[in-house]
């Protein structure tokens, strides 16, 4: 690439650089790249690639189409550019094209292209997930999805590697380890071949629970759904073939997920096939349906709370949508409904969109209480970022109303 070090004029206007290196793309879509990008905050190689990526991807009027630009001009500024650039790119980025705010699965691809460099490294590059969230940790999950194989391991194999998986989500902060333990259970699915009895049973094996994880939110539960997941989400993982082995609809999901005997195994398997029942759960009411079948009350707890967060996960962009589905569910789960998916919400990054969203949600409420809780789950939400005094919490509490800052900051660590 064409360095500026030596042009003092163009380093100090990046504009008239932009202007040469995007020559001869659409008037108004080199206007608005140029703009945005004047002021970067980039060094010149960078602004010139991630403009690039702007003048190819933001005029595309298919959302889908737009989303699978950025996934792969985005995924491949990487070895160009280290992943905390990238991800720096894609933060800049989602103030201008909402087609970036959900960015969960263009981090999948950074990860999976940063991982097939060098598979043996994906324990550390897990470690380098940022714990602000940003793009609901998409990149842990592209590292773990791609670090094996997908023709599956024998067990002897499985054993070999144990000691990785044991380690691997022994990270701080308790998002990025919620995050990890969930793509361990992608993970566990793949070396298996796709085998979800042994799969679960290697959750187990893998997981090693901390003081505190042994409620009813615990650290093996998330593996579980993250290899429960692969049977009814087929756009997990995009590039590559699907490998499940089971046909499942809503007349036999039930018996399949049964067949898993344990109870645990059972409800993640139930809770996970939320996609076959999509029009029950996004109706008013559908989550209190949908829910009535898990096999004990731990488990119903799980699902409603998983449920909760499906539907923010789908109504990203439109609160008001999301406080319907919250209000219309039966009185005793509304306060979850609301904190779970304000939750959702501020997964998508700890940034001032994130965090004003989430408050905007609360605040949809009807019940003042409610309404409260739910604000107070956003300053609490501080302590599942970085540590106390560290750039991550800062940024994340900055956004929170004066009144609440200082209090967001005093968090203990989760």
């Amino acid at each position: 690439m064409y360095s500026f070090r030596k042009g003092e004029k163009n380093r100090k206007h990046p504009k008239h650089l932009l202007l040469l290196i995007l020559g001869g793309g659409l008037v108004g879509v080199l206007a608005m790249v140029s703009g945005v990008f004047a002021f970067s905050p980039f060094s010149p190689p960078l602004t010139i690639a991630a403009a690039k990526v702007a003048v190819h991807c933001f005029p595309v009027k298919d959302m889908e189409q737009k989303a699978e630009c950025y996934r792969v001009r985005i995924s491949n500024l990487f070895p160009e550019f280290p992943v905390s650039d990238i991800f720096r790119v894609i933060a800049f980025g989602q103030t201008y094209d909402v087609a970036l705010v959900d960015c969960h699965f263009i981090a999948h691809r950074i990860g999976e292209v940063a991982v097939a460099a060098n598979r043996n490294t994906w324990p550390e590059l897990v470690k380098d997930e940022s714990a602000t969230a940003l793009c609901s940790y998409g990149f842990v999950h592209g590292v773990t999805i791609a670090a094996y194989d997908h023709n599956g391991l024998s067990d002897a194999e499985v054993q070999k590697e144990m000691p990785k998986f044991k380690e691997a989500c022994d990270v701080d902060g308790r998002n990025l380890r919620d995050s990890c333990l969930h793509a361990l259970g992608h993970m566990m699915y793949y070396i298996t071949g796709g085998d979800v009895a042994r799969s679960l049973t290697y959750c187990d094996q893998a997981v090693t629970l901390r003081e505190g994880e042994g409620n009813v939110f615990t650290a093996n539960r998330r593996c579980y759904t993250g290899t429960m997941m692969m049977l009814f989400f087929s756009f997990i993982d995009p590039d590559w073939e699907e490998t499940t082995r089971y046909v499942l609809n809503r007349d036999t999901v039930q018996t399949f997920c049964e067949s898993l005997k344990k109870d645990t195994y059972v409800g993640a398997c139930m809770r996970a096939s939320w996609p076959l029942f999509d029009d029950v759960v996004t109706k008013p009411g559908g989550v209190d349906t949908f829910c009535k079948g898990q096999p004990d009350v731990a488990e119903t707890e799980w699902c409603y709370a998983k449920i909760f967060v499906a539907l923010a996960w789908k109504n990203v962009n439109n609160p008001a949508h999301m406080a319907l589905l919250c209000e219309a569910t039966s009185a005793s789960r509304r306060e979850s409904c609301y904190l779970n998916a304000a939750r959702e919400y501020l997964a998508g990054g700890g940034g001032r969109s994130a965090v004003q969203e989430s408050g905007a949600l609360c605040g949809l409420s009807g019940d003042e209480v409610i309404r409260e809780k739910c604000l107070k789950g956003i300053v609490q939400g501080g302590g599942r970022y970085e540590s106390k005094g560290s750039h991550g919490r800062v940024g994340y509490c900055a956004h929170l109303p004066e009144a609440l800052r200082s209090v967001c900051m005093d968090q203990e660590n989760q």
